[in-house]
């Protein structure tokens, strides 16, 4: 570790934190203080470093040049007229504290933390942030119009930050030798200021700036050092390191050392994300890659430098990992760690589908309605001719080892089941006691929930987010998991009608409790998944297992079916195993507005305990008229800017309003004439204005208070009747006030409801499900009977995996198989995973040497599978009524291989992945 103490230090304490609770005793031998020459050290820096060649002369230079100015017209960027003549603004904290800062920003230290919160509260960080994008807006503003009046307001801003005696709220007592978000914040603000606005000043003033800037941002930044830490702050403070640097390269001769280190920080950065175990989660990584991704885009375009941006994890990895955690509709995202589950990846995706022309970059930004936003950075890399590609061609299930992530769905519409599933190692300080955690999401909808972020504050409510009773894990005798990470996802097969996915949890919990944790899903696409959990404790006890709902839907249970429905999509829980299995639907005391959850208990304490059950979702209806705000385009605002949060489970628009008169204006068309019901879903905050719809000008219904002590969801706000004519109409959401206890005039708008008075809402039809549990000797599985026929899933449970495992007509050796058949018996659908044999009434459905993975199934004469072998081999499969055979996309001579009386096919194929498709008689 390294850190500058103060002048007048005399003695230095070592302090060595811990996140989690203790385990067990750690003893250190030796430390070692030793004093270390930063002028030496930059010197030799100095001397090393060759002198960068720009790519792009004078200035601006950083996030475009004079030759994008039209471009950046052209945006739809709206002038910052509004903070000419600002004179304060308001952050608002944890437990509703509320700071007023004035402008041009002064240095404010508050030494009172807010209410539940014990140490030094980071109130900069909001603070330094609203600063940089006012400056950043103001910047912009001038270089759009032209009118010396922002670049005046931008440089009162610049030389009010330079008379501050420092950019570190806490300078003697911060972690990281006092480098904090808020420092990164100010440098990227005054180097961004700087780089816009250097032709307005005088050479005087430029020096004063960048010796200032040097002094409070740049060199404590530098002087803190290199740090092998994969964590985000680390990322923010080498990103605005190598930006400030760049900014003065070949002014200033320290700029090229500060963007040496940063380039060595990012590409250590980017391998880790490549290789590495560990994760923050979408959110934190999202903070630290667009920063680092900044950093490398504006290295490219000031030196020509790319060898930052050509990584394989920003080209490859990264925009599929985005992608695959996206919920249908593209309202939202995973919420694992501590992450609310709601926006980002804007400025990221717009890196890469500029730079790489990727089109999945292009369609995320489209699907999340980011490619409409007009903030800063969105107007930077504003590009009105991205290129789009679906990721129909995708495939539907995939799993990211490193960090063992599992995405399930059963296609890429805006109505898709997606389940995700988290066994992972990382032992992050942003991650939980959550592994063997999964989450399900319908049609947008989140109907298994994850609290999300973290409520630091101590008491009930940091208990249900941090530890495993709030997610959908297990609990032992009422207690979690111990360890952070120390799992892993041990199998993973995909097919086009079966997946397959196994997570061992058991080292995340103590010894003393539990032995073995092994999850297992199965995914027979598109309706059902089957979860089965094996589990040991050293002694007898009650195992409790999770599944979570939000307040926002209606959970119950009957008889042994847990029962969750919201406004678009419902699911039926069917408790399989055990079977005198108790069951209950609670909420956490003190932590109620998290929602309701179930619990499944095994009625008698014991050493070895199976959980067995079904999940089947779907959408509730057909057509919706019910516009999910967080992934739709806005039409039309009064220029502040918007992004995608997440409350609870719920996405939304978060509107960064800053006085009256500030709104969001959306195109919605309606399809039939006639009387319309409107409601309106909102956030609440102890920072939110009072807003009032309007359509096509006229005002309907009252106006909605959005203050709240505490952050939330409202109910649905009725707005009233009103008559629709067929066609484009435009709903405008205007701030009128704020509530005199709020601190700003903030938004937050989730949904808006239409709905036809007198006209009957078109429901998908009920489904005909009977569910029933199989256990016998070795074995435990479910059989589906709905009205396409059966699908019957069997678990090999006992010790010996070679054995020929029974179960009525079906057996098999291997670690799972299943069948699927139609109404009058015939099959249509198998798999088996890790056998060797998979047979049905007797008859041979698939036979090797070695253990193998195959699922194969057919409808409408045309079949599809999926065969993984572990060597080289010849097989047999059945496929009945073969007309025509690929492998890989490769047509096949099958004709002295076929047996057309048996259905038998006998394939010789190299160990891999094999994907089969062919035409039926």
């Amino acid at each position: 570790a390294e850190g500058k103490s103060p002048d007048n230090a005399v003695g230095c304490k070592l302090l060595f934190y811990s996140y989690g609770r203790n385990t067990g005793i750690c003893y250190y031998d030796d430390a070692k203080l030793e004093e270390i020459d930063k002028e030496a050290e930059l010197k030799k820096e100095l001397e090393r470093i060759p002198e960068y060649k720009l790519a792009a002369e004078g200035h601006p230079r950083l996030y475009f040049s004079s030759k994008d100015i039209e471009r950046l017209k052209n945006s739809g960027f709206h002038p910052a007229e509004e903070l000419l003549t600002k004179d304060n603004f308001s952050s608002g904290y944890i437990s509703g504290k509320q700071v007023t800062y004035e402008l041009p920003p002064k240095e404010l230290h508050i030494k009172e933390p807010p209410e539940g919160f014990v140490g030094n509260y980071p109130y900069w960080t909001s603070m330094s942030r609203t600063i940089q994008t006012h400056i950043e807006s103001l910047a912009l503003s001038y270089l759009i119009t032209g009118k010396e009046k922002y670049a005046q307001r931008v440089k009162e801003y610049l030389f009010a930050l330079s008379k501050w005696s420092t950019w570190c709220e806490y300078p003697e007592g911060e972690a990281y030798g006092g480098i904090s978000l808020a420092i990164c914040h100010l440098t990227f603000g005054m180097a961004f200021g700087y780089d816009v606005i250097y032709g307005f000043l005088d050479k005087s003033e430029r020096k004063q700036i960048g010796e200032d800037l040097m002094k409070l941002g740049l060199g404590p930044i530098y002087n803190d050092g290199f740090k092998e830490n994969e964590t985000n702050l680390p990322a923010l403070q080498f990103s605005a390191l190598g930006i400030g640097g760049l900014v003065f390269l070949n002014e200033f001769p320290e700029a090229k050392v500060y963007v040496d280190l940063a380039k060595k920080y990012t590409g250590y950065y980017f391998e880790r994300r490549l290789n590495s175990k560990n994760t923050e989660g979408l959110l934190y990584t999202d903070y630290a890659m667009q920063n680092l991704l900044m950093f490398a885009d504006v290295l490219n375009r000031v030196t020509g430098d790319n060898s930052l941006l050509d990584h394989q994890y920003t080209k490859e990895v990264l925009p599929l990992w985005v992608i695959y955690f996206l919920t249908p509709g593209g309202s939202g995202r995973v919420p694992f760690s501590d992450d609310p589950g709601g926006g980002g990846y804007g400025l990221i995706m717009k890196i890469i589908n500029n730079y790489f022309n990727n089109g999945y970059a292009g369609w995320f930004l489209n699907k999340t309605g980011q490619d409409k936003s007009k903030g800063f950075l969105d107007v930077i890399y504003f590009n009105p001719k991205r290129k789009i590609t679906s990721p129909d061609n995708l495939p539907t299930a995939k799993l990211f080892e490193n960090i063992g992530w599992v995405s399930l769905r059963s296609d890429w519409s805006d109505t898709a089941t997606f389940l995700a599933f988290q066994c992972s190692s990382s032992e992050l300080g942003h991650n939980h006691y959550d592994q063997n955690n999964f989450v399900l999401n319908i049609a947008g909808e989140w109907l298994i929930t994850d609290p999300g972020y973290i409520d630091y504050r101590p008491g009930p409510t940091n208990i249900f987010t941090l530890q495993s009773v709030g997610h959908n894990t297990i609990l032992i005798d009422g207690e979690g998991q111990n360890k952070l990470g120390n799992s892993q996802v041990k199998e993973f097969f995909h097919s086009h009608y079966y997946d397959y996915v196994a997570g061992d949890a058991s080292k995340s919990y103590s010894s003393e409790k539990l032995n073995k944790f092994l999850r297992h899903i199965v995914y027979l696409r598109p309706d059902y998944f089957l979860i089965f959990d094996q589990l040991v404790s050293p002694k007898p006890a009650k195992f409790e297992w999770l599944l979570h709902a939000s307040n926002s839907g209606k959970t119950n249970r009957e008889n042994n079916v847990i029962s969750i429905k919201k406004r678009k999509s419902e699911l039926n829980v069917f408790v399989l195993q055990p079977e005198e299995a108790n069951i209950e639907i609670t909420k956490y005391p003190g932590a109620e507005q998290y929602g309701p959850y179930a619990v499944v208990s095994n009625s008698a304490e014991k050493e070895e305990v199976n959980f067995l059950s079904l999940l089947y979702g779907r959408p509730l209806s057909k057509e919706t008229n019910l516009i999910e705000l967080a992934s739709y385009p806005v039409f039309d605002s009064s220029g502040q800017e918007y992004k995608v949060v997440g409350v609870e489970g719920e996405n939304g628009l978060f509107y960064r309003g800053q006085s009256k008169g500030d709104y969001l204006t959306f195109e919605i068309t309606v399809s039939k004439v006639g009387d319309y019901e409107i409601t309106s879903g909102f956030f609440k905050s102890p920072a939110y204005g009072t807003v009032h719809l309007s359509i096509d000008g006229k005002k309907i219904g009252n106006p909605y208070d959005g203050y709240a002590e505490e952050v939330g969801l409202s109910e649905g706000i009725n707005s009233g009747k009103t008559y629709l004519s067929e066609g484009k109409h435009y709903f405008r959401y205007e701030i009128i006030d704020k509530n005199p206890n709020s601190g700003n005039y903030f938004v937050g708008i989730r949904y808006i409801e239409l709905k036809s008075i007198g006209e009957k809402e078109e429901k998908a039809p009920d489904k005909t499900l009977k569910v029933k549990s199989l256990k016998d000797k070795g074995i435990i599985g479910a059989e589906i009977t709905d009205e396409n026929g059966l699908e019957r899933i069997i678990f090999n449970i006992s010790s010996e995996k070679n054995n020929l495992m029974n179960c009525q007509e079906q057996s098999f050796s291997g670690k799972n198989s299943f069948i699927g058949l139609s109404l009058n018996n015939e099959i249509k659908k198998y798999g088996l995973f890790r056998g060797n044999v998979l047979r049905y009434n007797e008859k041979t459905l698939f036979s090797s040497k070695e253990e193998c993975c195959v699922s194969l199934g057919w409808e409408k004469k045309l079949a599809k599978g999926t065969i993984k072998l572990v060597k080289e081999e010849e097989i047999e499969i059945y496929l009945p009524n073969l007309k025509k055979l690929l492998i890989n996309n490769q047509e096949i001579d099958y004709q002295k291989s076929y047996n057309p009386q048996s259905g038998i096919l006998r394939l010789k194929l190299k160990e891999g992945t094999h994907q089969l498709l062919a035409e039926l008689g």
